[in-house]
């Protein structure tokens, strides 16, 4: 069984910020504390944490019990947290991104808590010099989605600067949030002592965000098209959370809707909503009759031969997140109406997606208190 020598031995950065006493198997640590810190196969969890005072101390420190578990886990750090209450002003560094992003700085502002911003075209947040600079001055750093562009560098504007070069500007006491990461620089992060998070991988986030990108396909396809979406005959691949919630407000709309799925329990929910089903793997030739397709698969099912089906006039809206689930090759010299929609919510709904995206990042922070 590890002793609390052996624990700061494996975590060196962490020696000058604590005081230990260990007891049996107890580890007590003065003015912060450490939630679910895994240290190679072994879990230590928080028992409890009250502040006691100890003879001859002015002050109460945070007296913590650790409880070891045996538990085989990845080697990962989480938060250090100074003593404070959960509604404590904290510090924010919002790099990049789009409205979504500088509406999220306005309302971290209104909070009451610290924004730094770098990067940001609309403003939002107190610009503070370098991006190394801003990232140093907080506790919680977002990244904006997608993380990385499509050439491995952060979708900043500005110099280009890879994922792994970015590492190097956050501590292992910050937490990152970015959209879209990669899970090689997950694994990097991790592996380097650091807190990354992929805040759109979170069923909270997902959800939530689910409406305000429907909503966004329904106005693209108003805009596109020259007909009411009332009566329109309208295919939607894919009934995941998107698909779920774009069905009903078509069906709500007047639309004629037909969903397409792949797995058993998707259908059960097609029929339980009373919403007509394909198999997405058996799409072949029942293409022709729709006004509009939208997709939300992320991978390439509507392919040249099943575009070629498509009759004069179709419109398509991909909702899937790159590369899409559509042939925009093929889509275009075939002369397809065709909508790559990334990103939705941050154009048509910033203020919402903003708030999503910011109880999200409360969430994430609250886990780890």
């Amino acid at each position: 069984m590890p002793t609390s020598t052996r624990f700061f031995r494996t975590c060196p950065r962490f020696r000058d910020d604590v005081g230990i006493v260990p007891y049996k198997h107890r580890i007590f640590i003065r003015n912060i504390v450490i939630m679910n810190v895994y240290v190679n196969d072994f879990t230590l969890r928080v028992k409890r944490a009250v502040p006691q005072k100890r003879r001859g101390e002015d002050t109460a420190p945070y007296r913590t019990r650790f409880v070891l578990v045996t538990t085989p886990r990845p080697f990962e750090y989480t938060v250090l947290r100074k003593r404070g209450g959960a509604g404590m002003a904290l510090s924010f560094a919002i790099i990049g991104g789009d409205m979504r992003q500088a509406r999220l700085a306005r309302l971290l502002l209104q909070d009451g808590h610290a924004v730094y911003a770098w990067g940001l075209d609309k403003g939002g947040g107190e610009e503070v010099g370098s991006i190394e600079e801003t990232i140093a001055r907080a506790r919680c750093v977002i990244w904006p989605v997608p993380m990385l562009g499509r050439d491995g560098a952060l979708n900043i504007p500005g110099p280009a600067l890879d994922g792994p070069r970015a590492l190097t500007f956050l501590r292992p006491d910050q937490v990152a949030a970015g959209g879209r990461v990669p899970l090689s620089l997950i694994s990097r992060a991790c592996e380097a002592g650091l807190d990354l998070v992929d805040y759109t991988a979170r069923e909270d986030f997902a959800i939530a965000n689910a409406v305000p990108t429907a909503e966004g396909a329904l106005r693209l396809a108003i805009e596109q098209t020259e007909t009411t979406l009332h009566g329109s005959k309208c295919l939607v691949i894919g009934y995941g959370r998107i698909g779920k919630v774009l069905a009903r407000a078509l069906r709500a709309l007047g639309a004629s809707v037909t969903a397409s799925a792949r797995r058993i329990e998707d259908f059960m929910w097609c029929e339980a909503e009373g919403c007509p089903h394909l198999d997405t793997g058996g799409l072949d030739g029942k293409l022709g009759e729709f006004d509009v397709v939208f997709n939300t698969v992320p991978r390439v099912v509507l392919d040249d031969g099943r575009l070629s089906e498509l009759k004069a006039g179709c419109l398509v809206i991909d909702l899937a997140s790159a590369p899409g689930g559509v042939d925009f090759a093929a889509a275009k010299r075939r002369g397809v109406n065709c909508h790559h929609a990334l990103s939705l919510p941050g154009k048509t709904a910033p203020e919402t997606a903003a708030a999503i995206l910011r109880d999200t990042v409360y969430h994430i922070l609250k886990e780890r208190e």
